[in-house]
């Protein structure tokens, strides 16, 4: 080429041309690019660095997609200072034969303000430069930088040391399989941080987490999805999030992580703000028991749908569990087939007056042996619904029963005044009958079908 080229793209949009870039052997003289990717050249394997490319602003897309790629040049960024844009500039290089990347591959790019998808599907990378991101001091962004880089078995402890104006690490690990450890002052400089989004989901090695990971990161407001799918997770630090103090969601934190044994008491105490803690222990099948006030701080929380459906090994609830969760209004599928689920506490839902769905909440829990008192105390029948809409689809409904007999909640006597509850198969299923529940013939056929 000779003059001036601002733009080399390829695109889908001519996909036969994608297939016939095999090699980038040189780049000589100025061409003034400024934009350049090879955006899925599927069958580019040999590239070199990009010669005196002084000019060149944007490589977003610039090799994503080349899973032919073997190798990243040492030296690519080296006469491009300009470069800002490396979005998804390696994404899908899941070559077997590119297993690394150069130490100072964005050291003279100093501008770059994201990593977003950068390095993302490089599934056969196994480790990271730790100066990789020295010199980007400005980057605010590591959006799913190494998302599912499946053959990464470690972190450098200082791997985003110098990246102090970071504020985004969601699903920035997500799916790193081989990853066995997190280096303890990981995010310590970067006190920014407003999100770990999925920051670690999917990381089937992981076992634990060490405790002052996010000590110093208070600014944080999501915790949702961070370590869910962590199956090998067996222990949480008890103050893991004890200077988390501006968190607002949890949502699938702990998500699946089926050989967790415990939850720390103090777990949640200083997230005083957080409002939604959905899905939170959803699948944690081996936890046997919850602590009296796991949630007694949580007094913002708006949703604990799904809280611990799934959690198989949980044989009864604390007293007051929920008490102090008054602005909750969805516990639909809280307790979801907990088969071991044996009693739940008096009062457990009665201070929950903002709550509009109780739906499956304890669907197939086949051993549990009803209260009346799970809702409302004696003689609050009158007052504990009146005027609500609420939904009690299936909220007991189960298959089969092995369990002591109880005696079930009349919600079909209390007053719901203006309102209307749904009271579809409340009582459904062959595991409700006399045998379960003493006052079985009193329940009417609204709420059993």
């Amino acid at each position: 080429m000779v003059g001036t080229c601002q733009y080399l793209c390829f695109s889908d949009a001519v996909a036969a041309d994608r297939t016939k870039m095999k090699k980038l052997l040189e780049f000589t003289g100025n061409i003034g690019f400024r934009v350049l990717n090879f955006y899925n050249c599927v069958n580019l394997n040999t590239v070199i660095s990009l010669g005196t490319m002084r000019v060149l602003v944007n490589a977003s897309y610039l090799f994503c997609g080349c899973t032919s790629m073997t190798a990243i040049p040492t030296g690519l960024f080296d006469n491009c200072p300009l470069v800002n844009n490396v979005v998804s500039a390696f994404e899908g290089c899941n070559n077997a034969s590119l297993t690394s990347i150069p130490t100072d591959l964005f050291k003279y790019c100093t501008g770059i303000t994201s990593f977003n998808s950068t390095f993302s599907a490089c599934k056969s990378i196994t480790s990271i430069p730790a100066d990789l991101f020295k010199y980007n001091v400005s980057t605010g962004n590591f959006y799913q930088t190494f998302y599912q880089c499946e053959s990464l078995t470690e972190i450098p402890a200082d791997l985003f040391k110098y990246n102090v104006a970071c504020t985004t690490f969601t699903v920035v690990f997500y799916g790193c399989k081989a990853l066995a450890s997190i280096p303890t002052d990981l995010f310590r400089y970067c006190t920014l941080a407003s999100t770990f989004m999925g920051a670690f989901t999917g990381c089937t090695k992981l076992t634990t987490v060490p405790t002052d990971t996010f000590r110093y990161n208070t600014l944080v407001n999501s915790f949702a999805e961070t370590f869910s799918g962590c199956s090998e997770f067996t222990t949480i630090p008890d103050d893991l999030f004890k200077y988390n103090t501006a968190v607002t969601n949890f949502a699938e934190c702990f998500n699946n992580c089926a050989k967790l044994t415990a939850i720390p008491t103090d777990l949640f105490r200083y997230c005083t703000l957080v409002s939604n803690m959905s899905y939170i222990f959803n699948g944690c099948s081996t936890i046997t028991s919850i602590p009296a006030d796991t949630f007694k701080y949580n007094t913002a929380v708006t949703s604990m749908l799904r809280l611990f459906t799934n959690c198989t090994s949980l044989t009864t609830t604390p007293t007051d569990l929920f008490r102090y969760n008054t602005l909750c209004g969805n516990f639909s599928y809280v307790f979801n087939n907990c088969t071991a689920l044996a009693t739940v506490s008096a009062d457990l839902f009665r201070y929950n007056t903002a709550v509009t769905n109780f739906g499956y909440a304890f669907t197939t829990c086949t051993k549990l042996q009803l209260n009346d008192t799970i809702f409302y105390g004696a003689g609050e029948q009158a007052t504990r619904f009146l005027n609500k809409t609420v939904s009690f689809v299936s909220c007991f409904n189960r298959a089969s029963f092995s369990g002591t007999q109880g005696v079930a909640p009349d919600l079909w006597n209390c007053n719901f005044g203006t309102g209307t509850p749904t009271t579809t198969s409340c009582y459904g299923g062959l595991g409700n009958s006399l045998t379960s529940l003493s006052n079985y013939a009193s329940i009417p056929v609204a709420w059993r079908t």
